[in-house]
């Protein structure tokens, strides 16, 4: 099953943009797209009509970056898009490029009326396993799908409950950063630092100036940078400032948490202003001034032998509901059968008294990621820090 993660999109709304990277197919590395014309066609995963064909843009024509700005057309009926890029080169040839940056595009159905609570979040958005995994097991192949995709979709819940909640996949998120300014050490008094007025108490400098957040850590010159508030920040899908999309190429992450706003060279000019914002409008949409939104993916994926864990506890479920090849039910624990005889082996239930799934290679999964059996990883938290809205949920 692949690792990218799910495009998602509300039905009816046009943000997030779709923000993707063409790589060249021989060398990986960003195609450049100079004097290239790009368009983007979608139809749905189950197959069909192409459902859009319509012109994408060219945000960074060296780094191959594109995008694709939604239509309310393009949303207006949920479902699960299949995406490609079109793409016209200078001398007129024409090639298509897959989604690299994202496995699917997911349109989520709109609320049936502005009062309605939604559906509680799933506890995996994206499961470890798919069907066809489990049907792979020995077994399985003749199982119905839809019973095998619910068992994956249950033995990854459980993997990921037992083992700590380490691994819950790649997950996108829309972050609306307004933080207070982050301090920084220089020296004392009320003054301009950077083109930013603020104070200092001791050696902890606090910007004043609302349109930046600096982190000034240690006496060097450190860029702004904002933490996202999710952990660990694997890529930056699209940063919005006052409505404006801002290039690849002015901001990094930094230890896996931070947005760090940066310039390519020493005389480059920024997109609309250097820093991040220290407060926002968070009752407009991040397509006005004023605003500041970070689309970004984050989290970890499950490790290969956790999938395969998955997979033969999927497998497992799936027996334990009446579903084996041959179709008969058998007992619950059942280890061993004889035709001839019809003789049953139950197991012992005192050998899972101690809380073991009873599935050998989940077993070696947890034992090896989780031997002490944590619900949850320990965590350090202080109401001293501060808070980031996710937009949307």
């Amino acid at each position: 099953m692949s690792n990218l993660p799910v495009f998602q999109v509300g039905q009816g709304d046009t943000q997030p943009t779709l923000t993707d990277t063409l790589l060249n197919p021989i060398s990986r590395s960003p195609q450049d797209l100079t004097g290239a014309a790009v368009r983007f066609v979608a139809r749905p995963t189950v197959g069909g009509e192409v459902v859009i064909n319509a012109p994408a843009q060219v945000v960074y024509a060296a780094g191959g970056l594109v995008q694709y700005p939604w239509t309310l057309e393009d949303t207006a009926a949920p479902g699960n898009l299949a995406g490609e890029w079109h793409v016209t080169l200078p001398g007129g040839a024409s090639e298509t490029w897959p989604l690299h940056t994202w496995a699917h595009i997911r349109v989520e159905a709109a609320l049936s009326s502005p009062t309605a609570s939604p559906d509680p979040a799933p506890l995996l958005p994206t499961p470890w396993i798919s069907a066809d995994d489990v049907a792979a097991r020995p077994r399985m192949a003749r199982v119905d799908r839809r019973v095998l995709q619910q068992c994956a979709e249950a033995a990854s819940e459980v993997l990921y409950l037992r083992s700590g909640r380490l691994y819950p996949g790649l997950l996108t998120a829309t972050m609306r950063p307004s933080a207070d300014p982050l301090p920084g050490r220089i020296g004392a008094g009320l003054g301009t630092f950077a083109s930013c007025y603020g104070y200092a108490s001791g050696d902890v400098w606090t910007a004043l100036t609302p349109d930046r957040v600096y982190d000034r850590r240690g006496g060097g010159g450190w860029p702004p940078a904002v933490d996202l508030g999710v952990y660990p920040l694997r890529s930056i899908v699209q940063v919005l400032l006052d409505g404006q999309i801002i290039p690849p190429a002015e901001y990094r992450i930094d230890e896996q948490r931070w947005l760090v706003r940066v310039r390519p060279t020493a005389t480059a000019v920024p997109t609309r202003r250097y820093g991040w914002p220290s407060h926002q409008q968070l009752d407009l949409p991040p397509t006005e001034p004023g605003t500041f939104a970070v689309t970004c993916t984050y989290g970890t994926a499950p490790p290969a032998m956790g999938k395969l864990a998955a997979a033969a506890l999927a497998a497992s479920i799936a027996q334990l509901l009446g579903y084996p090849a041959t179709g008969a039910t058998l007992p619950a624990r059942a280890t061993a059968v004889k035709r001839a005889g019809v003789t049953v082996e139950v197991a012992n239930q005192a050998l899972d008294a101690d809380g073991g799934v009873g599935v050998p290679e989940a077993e070696l999964f947890l034992g090896t990621v989780n031997p002490d059996r944590l619900r949850r990883m320990p965590t350090v938290w202080t109401p001293d820090l501060g808070s980031t809205r996710r937009s949307g949920g």
